[in-house]
């Protein structure tokens, strides 16, 4: 498990002599507790990176039902504890990357069917109001170790992301092979 969360930002506002915008690496240390869900990750960007937990919530995602019957982030972040609560967060996460990691290489993405927590083979859901199923099994964002963001089309069969057109190989499972090696090192999470 990678003790950090690195990612890559483009600050277009700032100056600079390029032609391209200036980047920096963030890397946010995980030390300060350890990954049961893409939740428990995420809440490490409140309130240092981000001021509140909004960007995670998607009020028609399953994953952002709360038994309180509110859907989403409810804006308390005032200890660590409150900060994505279950139901405050629609994206998975995979950990282990770092900026020497693959480009292609899928490190947020929407919340997939099934548990939260650690997931393998993960699959979406074109059963309306399901886990995984925030766009009915047609279409899935994935934002990559690059920092680009795709909308990927989910096989039909059984709702995987493929890594790419033709491929057999789900785009979020751990392939250990030495001639095409996949996401090794590396966990998937779902939301909680």
């Amino acid at each position: 498990m990678s003790s950090r969360i690195v990612t890559h930002g483009l600050f277009l506002d700032e100056p600079y002599q390029a032609s391209t915008p200036a980047q920096r690496v963030y890397e946010i240390s995980m030390a300060q507790r350890s990954l049961s869900d893409a939740n428990d990750a995420f809440a490490n960007l409140v309130p240092n990176y981000l001021s509140n937990e909004s960007p995670f919530g998607n009020n028609t995602s399953a994953w952002c039902k709360k038994t309180s019957g509110n859907p989403g982030p409810d804006g308390n972040i005032q200890t660590k504890d409150r900060i994505l609560e279950q139901g405050e967060n629609t994206y998975a996460y995979v950990s282990g990357l770092s900026e020497t990691s693959n480009a292609s290489y899928p490190i947020i993405a929407d919340g997939f069917s099934g548990n939260a927590g650690r997931v393998t083979d993960p699959t979406y859901s074109k059963t309306e109001g399901a886990k995984g199923a925030v766009w009915k099994g047609r279409f899935a964002i994935v934002v990559k170790a690059d920092g680009s963001a795709t909308i990927e089309l989910p096989e039909q069969t059984n709702y995987s992301v493929k890594r790419f057109k033709g491929s057999a190989d789900n785009m979020f499972s751990i392939k250990a092979d030495e001639q095409d090696p996949w996401l090794v090192g590396c966990t998937v999470y779902n939301p909680k």
